[in-house]
């Protein structure tokens, strides 16, 4: 069991969290049911349960330098009393820190991370410095998906022998285990009888094709008239967003939420008829195993994350970026053949349940 141990660091977990970090909770949950997990929270809430964690802890100083100081000293601390593994989600600066005493001290790091990061450097105009050093103090780096391993070694020049895969994983019976009741209730609140109802959860931004958004919202209406749109996220397109859909007299149907906690998710999804995933880059995608675990067909474009994680049936419901006729089309596929799809995201999801992704996270770290 000493062999094992492992240390992970999250940015950021709260008891009302949306983002994705949930699912590496639950993750862990797990996980601590087979080796001892140390859980490092950057920002997070003293309220979150430890569970069957060996510890939980949320960083008590946010501001610089003292917080780098603090993971330091607990990267120290942890390490003389026998921690010898440190994985790192996400964080660039608590990834170079912990890699850096990591040599120091004859430890491991992994760091996680899943993002195209040329594209934005392209954008910006300059380079990633801090993604550049991080490359060069891991130990190991890991990706979502075999594509984005590819990408990695293609781009950034890594070894293959030092990119490792580690899939995102989802608590599959918490979305398909839900109140009916307040399923009902809510679709009665929001005058969903009758309606066929199309769920967008993600952050609005273009990479995320909310700009793509009233394009689709049009063409779908004019193939299926009864059509209702829930938008769930938030992000720089916001107001952009619901000014097009006040200009465009769509008030009644489209609605716009802003972000929802990840516990309350679930009710939406089981409430729709059809998941979208515009995304114009998409390295992974969490929702998609949302989507897929509550049983919901659900509608994207091609991009290395669906690419990866979906079945070939579940590739028909996949078109050309940015063709938003062939994605309305495909919205009403989904609708018509609704429970094949649903039968065929209930067997692909299984290969990302937080019981399979344990064994992957302990063989990963071993």
């Amino acid at each position: 069991m000493a062999n094992k141990r492992l240390v992970y660091v999250i940015p950021e977990l709260s008891a009302h969290t949306h983002s994705h970090y949930q699912h590496l909770y639950d993750l862990l949950q797990e996980t601590g049911k087979k080796t001892d997990v140390f859980l490092v929270v950057e920002h997070g809430s003293p309220g979150v349960d430890k569970g069957t964690l060996y510890a939980l802890y949320c960083q008590h100083f946010n501001t610089f330098p003292f917080n780098i100081i603090e993971r330091g000293v607990l990267f120290l601390k942890l390490r003389f009393s026998g921690w010898k593994r440190f994985y790192i989600h996400q964080s660039f600066v608590t990834s170079i820190l912990f890699s850096m005493l990591a040599k120091l001290t004859q430890a491991k790091t992994y760091f996680w991370y899943c993002s195209q990061v040329d594209i934005y450097e392209k954008k910006e105009g300059r380079k990633n410095w801090l993604f550049r050093l991080n490359l060069k103090l891991i130990d190991y780096l890991v990706t979502a998906n075999e594509g984005m391993k590819n990408y990695y070694a293609s781009v950034f020049k890594v070894p293959l022998s030092n990119i490792k895969v580690m899939s995102g994983c989802i608590n599959v019976e918490n979305y398909q285990k839900v109140d009916k009741g307040r399923v009902a209730q809510l679709s009665k609140q929001l005058l969903l009888e009758d309606k066929k109802c199309i769920l967008y959860i993600h952050s609005l931004s273009p990479r995320k094709g909310s700009r793509l958004l009233p394009k689709i919202i049009k063409n779908t209406m004019l193939i299926i008239p009864d059509s209702v749109f829930i938008i769930i996220g938030d992000g720089p397109d916001t107001d952009w967003l619901k000014q097009q859909v006040t200009k465009m007299g769509l008030g009644e149907q489209v609605m716009i939420f802003g972000n929802v906690p990840n516990k309350d998710i679930r009710h939406y999804l089981h409430l729709a008829d059809v998941f979208i995933m515009p995304s114009l880059i998409e390295e992974q995608g969490r929702v998609q195993f949302e989507a897929m675990a509550a049983g919901l067909p659900f509608v994207t474009f091609k991009s290395i994350g669906p690419d990866s994680i979906l079945s070939k049936k579940q590739k028909e419901l996949m078109v050309e970026n940015g063709d938003t006729e062939a994605f309305a089309q495909a919205i009403k596929q989904a609708i018509l053949k609704h429970e094949e799809y649903c039968i065929e995201n209930a067997i692909q999801i299984q290969q990302y349940s937080c019981t399979v992704g344990v064994d992957k996270l302990i063989k990963l770290i071993n």
